[in-house]
């Protein structure tokens, strides 16, 4: 569901996002006693389901072209885009990699675009205009 109920909605992973923070105090105040869980944070949109669909069938495309396994391919495109270097607590650097599961809506498509260009460019895979 994309549309709020009132002050909030629940998005199709079934979090909860509120748009007043007013009615959070009020719901966390109206809670019964006992124990919970509750995770706050600034509303960053994920990617949606459709760009994950629509990225699993690249990574299939892709995959099956050259030889690889899904999940393979999966971890050559992360390694080969989403590398990343971190300091460690020993001001080492150290190189790993994203998880795509972190990326945002913009991130994600950016992540598809440059995975695409790559396809057709270098690897000169044809994909479907629709799939």
């Amino acid at each position: 569901m994309s549309d709020y109920i009132g002050f909030f909605r629940i998005d199709e992973r079934g979090t909860t996002i509120w748009k007043d923070l007013n009615q959070i105090k009020k719901y966390i105040h109206d809670l019964e006693s006992g124990k919970y869980m509750i995770k706050i944070s600034s509303y960053v949109e994920d990617r949606s389901i459709d760009q994950n669909k629509y990225y699993w069938k690249l990574v299939e495309i892709i995959a099956n072209e050259i030889g690889y396994e899904k999940q393979e391919m999966h971890e050559v495109l992360k390694y080969k885009f989403l590398q990343k270097t971190i300091q460690d607590a020993n001001g080492n650097l150290v190189k790993g990699v994203k998880s795509t599961s972190s990326l945002n809506i913009r991130e994600f498509s950016e992540y598809i675009d440059n995975i695409k260009f790559f396809i057709e460019q270098e690897l000169s895979i044809n994909l479907p205009q629709s799939f």
